[in-house]
């Protein structure tokens, strides 16, 4: 998964996506980070924070998907006669993905490094 992203990075970095690639880069290496730890943990908790694990991972894939969209309508506003509104459009979506809800996986990604207890601590009487 990493390489295939890091390649649609590389790509992208030799656009005006620049910016958002080396963002998603910083993305993927908080990712393996976390994904580092989670390997060698030990801790029969291990798997209490696996929602807010894969809501961040799920944040990474679409934001991928995003950044190949932008590469391809860039491509495509400059070789073709697409509607140039509607390739506008998938670079603005990019940039609001990469804005507004790709920094949610780096909040994601640090709970689940800091291994909190919120979840496993509660007892099951309160409810």
């Amino acid at each position: 998964f990493t390489n295939r992203v890091l390649q649609t990075c590389e790509i992208a970095g030799k656009t005006n996506l620049k910016n958002r690639s080396n963002y998603l880069i910083k993305v993927i290496d908080n990712l393996q980070r976390v994904s580092d730890k989670l390997s060698k943990t030990k801790s029969a908790n291990t798997l209490d924070n696996a929602s807010p694990f894969l809501s961040g991972f799920g944040h990474i894939v679409v934001g991928w998907i995003w950044l190949d969209i932008a590469i391809i309508a860039l491509q495509k506003k400059n070789n073709s006669n697409e509607k140039q509104s509607f390739l506008d459009g998938k670079i603005a979506a990019c940039r609001y993905f990469f804005e507004c809800e790709l920094p949610k996986s780096e909040m994601l990604m640090d709970f689940v490094f800091n291994e909190s207890d919120v979840v496993s601590s509660v007892k099951a009487e309160i409810f």
